[in-house]
């Protein structure tokens, strides 16, 4: 049976030791990990009517004076900043279509780079 005070653990776990991230924490922190999840669980038990993205925000701002869980507030920074969707990078490929064109096989990687990164973060151009 699966105890309620281990819920999210095993996931805690592979995200502090997956390979992507892993150079973020020290080998003390992957080491407390499971104890600051216990003082998060605790902490935020009254806060569960309102939106994540407002608990994880007040636990953030809270814990930068406490410091009582940095590595829990460190795996939120990393949570609230990956894209749960794939609009980006689909985004990415549709211009990608818009530039290189038929006509335009020759383009360079580096060439196509600028022009991606013009069209994808440079200013909106007035038509006409």
């Amino acid at each position: 049976m699966y105890l309620l005070g281990q819920y999210g653990v095993k996931e805690l776990i592979s995200i502090v030791h997956h390979e992507s991230f892993s150079f973020l924490f020290s080998e003390e922190g992957r080491a407390v990990v499971v104890s600051q999840w216990s003082l998060f669980k605790t902490k935020v038990r009254h806060l569960i009517q309102l939106p994540l993205v407002d608990i994880y925000s007040s636990v953030i701002v809270e814990d930068k004076q406490a410091k009582n869980i940095p590595v829990i507030c460190k795996v939120i920074e990393i949570t609230m900043t990956l894209s749960p969707s794939t609009a980006s990078c689909e985004r990415g490929f549709s211009s990608q279509n818009i530039v290189k064109i038929e006509g335009r096989t020759k383009l360079t990687q580096i060439n196509l780079r600028n022009q991606l990164v013009v069209i994808l973060g440079g200013p909106e151009l007035p038509i006409g």
